[in-house]
């Protein structure tokens, strides 16, 4: 198996498997997959619009609608008029939903923690050092497919 099918094959599983492992220990606390990274956005910068948010995790607004919808009905996040701009609402996290988030950090460090077991320290900064270069270069692709289909839509905007 050549490097690029096996890295498609350990992508794939990691993926699930990361999946799964946060599922099963987020379940416990009542959290639901798809709020930790709502979690951190909140955290690192409160009162943000959905808009932002999805940005900022890179996800469809629909997507995070949908979770702050389920956030909002069991108290974990507020909404309230942007005093700035009217046209929308601003996100931030109630009491109840600071204390899940930290609890939420907490859970994903101890997955974390358990990625790394038997691991050295340098192999640890080995890997996260490769990691990182991953997201670059995944990275780059995103800019590179974002400005093409900003000139596909500029474009087909000429053509009309």
């Amino acid at each position: 198996m050549n490097h690029n099918a096996k890295l498609l094959e350990l992508s794939r599983s990691i993926n699930g498997l990361n999946r799964a492992c946060s599922n099963e220990m987020l379940k416990g606390e009542g959290i639901h997959f798809g709020q930790p990274p709502i979690f951190h956005a909140l955290l690192d910068h409160d009162e943000q619009s959905q808009c932002d948010i999805a940005a900022n995790i890179g996800v469809s607004r629909a997507s995070v609608g949908v979770s702050l919808r389920r956030m909002e009905k069991s108290g974990i996040v507020k909404r309230m008029i942007n005093q700035k701009d009217s046209r929308y609402n601003l996100v931030s996290l109630t009491d109840k939903g600071r204390e899940m988030a930290q609890r939420s950090d907490e859970i994903m460090l101890s997955l974390s923690d358990a990625k790394l077991k038997g691991f050295s320290e340098e192999e640890a900064a080995t890997l996260i050092n490769m990691l990182e270069r991953v997201e670059k270069n995944l990275k780059d692709l995103h800019e590179e497919n974002l400005r093409k289909v900003g000139k596909v839509a500029a474009d087909l905007e000429e053509e009309e």
